[in-house]
């Protein structure tokens, strides 16, 4: 509901049962009814040759696809809205694995988005996937916005501290501590981690 407009959004049975799946849910499922002529036609328009990559919505090297990118704005308005409610709701019911359903394809198509991110990796933590937690804060720091990636470094380090690989983790918070200022939460909370490893 958003002032006068109320949106319904009506979730058929094949949905259902595979957000509740336990096998991982292709990120990119939303673009695969895309026809075959708007990425070509896409492609021809917007993309240099030696950035094209194919059909398929994930290049070889990493990257989305472009004719993926292109179709942000739709996401935005169509898509992100409803995975995006259905994440937050998931997550209040502690419902992890449709969490982690649900928030893939926000943090894929957004990367570093702090509340996309931070409910994958809740979800993966949640369910004991703490190689994927990491690896979705590693994906975020790569390619995400520079001024999100503070946060993005201390739920790394976290992770770590768990899985015994500290000096890694006081590199990543003494880089925060760097680029912070003493005002800053993250500073504060980035030096209240280091302290807590050093068993001050």
């Amino acid at each position: 509901m958003d002032g006068p407009q109320v949106t319904v959004y009506g979730l058929g049975e094949r949905f259902q049962r595979e957000v509740a799946s336990s096998r991982s849910l292709d990120p990119f499922w939303w673009a695969r009814a895309v026809p075959a002529s708007f990425q070509t036609r896409f492609d021809d328009v917007a993309v240099p040759p030696e950035r094209r990559c194919g059909s398929e919505p994930m290049c070889p090297d990493g990257r989305t696809a472009p004719w993926v990118q292109g179709l942000g704005p739709v996401f935005d308005k169509v898509v992100k809205p409803l995975l995006g409610r259905l994440a937050v709701t998931g997550a209040q019911l502690e419902r992890w694995v449709a969490v982690r359903q649900c928030a893939a394809p926000l943090f894929v198509m957004a990367p570093g988005d702090p509340q996309a991110t931070e409910l994958f990796v809740q979800a993966c933590v949640s369910l004991g996937d703490v190689r994927g937690a990491e690896q979705a804060l590693r994906y975020g720091l790569r390619a995400g916005d520079a001024n999100r990636q503070h946060a993005l470094r201390l739920d790394l380090a976290e992770i770590l501290y768990a899985t015994a690989r500290p000096a890694e983790a006081d590199a990543m918070l003494r880089e925060v501590l760097a680029a912070t200022s003493g005002q800053d939460s993250l500073h504060a909370r980035a030096a209240a981690m280091l302290r807590a490893a050093a068993g001050e």
